[in-house]
């Protein structure tokens, strides 16, 4: 990444930061002239990759894994168009449940295995 990305990315994880998402960064190592360079933002529990960037209007668009755009405004530090996806307090159980019993069976499946 040239030092004007990596200035750019700066500003929208600090912007992130600030704002009301819980959100979390995973860097991408490989080098790719795609905007797949800035890596990966889980906000919300829910992984994005960076679709398109306006870097004058500081506007980037991420997009979730099935498809699902949202814009965010760098110094606004809020989404327009759509917003990011939050769990209620239910299915956020629902889902930890779901997950440490996959995890559980997986175990006990390979325990089994002859």
């Amino acid at each position: 990444m040239t030092t004007q990305d990596i200035e750019n990315l700066d500003k929208l994880k600090t912007s992130l930061d600030a704002s009301t998402y819980k959100v979390r960064y995973e860097q991408n190592y490989r080098d790719t002239e795609s905007l797949y360079r800035f890596g990966w933002f889980y906000i919300n529990d829910y992984k994005y990759s960076v679709s398109g960037w306006a870097f004058l209007k500081g506007i980037v668009t991420f997009e979730s894994e099935d498809g699902y755009k949202v814009k965010y405004s760098i110094p606004n530090k809020l989404t327009f168009v759509n917003e990011f996806k939050k769990d209620t307090f239910i299915s956020k159980n629902i889902k930890k449940v779901r997950i440490k019993l996959s995890k559980w069976l997986k175990d006990l499946s390979d325990k089994l295995q002859p």
